[in-house]
């Protein structure tokens, strides 16, 4: 086999072959967030009202709004279009 090459004979995992704790991970993550930002996991909800659009070299951003602009800042997400 050259480098690069892939196997002929190859078993692709099925989704139950996987073991994920998402829980754990999504925990994990939660207190990480809380520890650095200060911030709580679900707080982060209203973030996903944000989007930024491209038109060909135009950019569009969504209305942020105060309490949007207050969490950004808090958690050092510094969002401005060029």
């Amino acid at each position: 086999m050259v480098a690069g090459d892939l196997p002929v004979k190859r078993k692709i995992k099925t989704e139950q072959d996987f073991h994920y704790q998402f829980s754990s991970q999504a925990a994990s993550l939660g207190r990480r967030i809380y520890k650095e930002h200060g911030v709580e996991l679900q707080n982060l909800q209203i973030l996903k009202s944000i989007y930024l659009l491209y038109f060909e070299k135009e950019r569009v951003v969504s209305k942020i709004s105060a309490e949007q602009e207050e969490l950004l800042t808090k958690t050092g997400v510094e969002f401005s279009v060029c």
